[in-house]
């Protein structure tokens, strides 16, 4: 009897440290039709790249959570931002969280001239695939100068001044 008791007791016991994943679940579509945009700063800093994360979500299409997995961290961060606004659809019932593979593809095309938007892949059970191609933005000022203008050129400037200040007062 003691023997029963101290089992049971063990078992409670380790019961409360175990926990279960959610449930895998095939995201049947994503509510408005949202695409994946390319984060802007992501652009200016040229960076491109797949990102893979779990999403854990509820059957009603309420985004919980994100477990990053690979990718650039910008990527990420703006992958997220943009899905914590989504709803997504999924066939699975009950009020158990889900979770699924999101893989997003970020490219940087220089040809492109705009933004393209990809519908989402929903060919692969519990799998997202997501895609989003950009123009690069250039912040840059190609004829101007960045930094301390170099010293010939500076002097090249200050001589021409004083040259034609000198012409002037003896045309006078």
């Amino acid at each position: 009897m003691k023997k029963a008791a101290l089992f049971a007791v063990g078992l409670f016991a380790l019961a409360t440290f175990c926990h279960a994943e959610p449930r895998w679940c095939t995201i049947t579509g994503i509510a408005n039709s949202e695409n994946l945009a390319y984060p802007p700063i992501a652009r200016v800093a040229r960076v491109y790249g797949v990102v893979l994360e779990r999403v854990t979500y509820l059957p009603k299409g309420v985004v919980q959570s994100f477990e990053y997995i690979s990718g650039p961290k910008m990527l990420a961060s703006g992958l997220e931002q943009q899905m914590n606004t989504w709803s997504i659809a999924t066939s699975a019932a009950g009020d158990q969280p889900c979770v699924s593979l999101v893989i997003a593809e970020f490219n940087l095309d220089a040809t492109s001239g705009e933004s393209k938007l990809y519908p989402p892949d929903l060919s692969l059970p519990g799998i997202l695939r997501l895609k989003s191609t950009a123009d690069v933005i250039c912040l840059c000022d190609p004829g101007g100068d960045v930094g301390k203008v170099p010293i010939l050129k500076r002097w090249s400037a200050w001589i021409r001044r004083a040259f034609s200040r000198r012409h002037k007062l003896d045309a006078e």
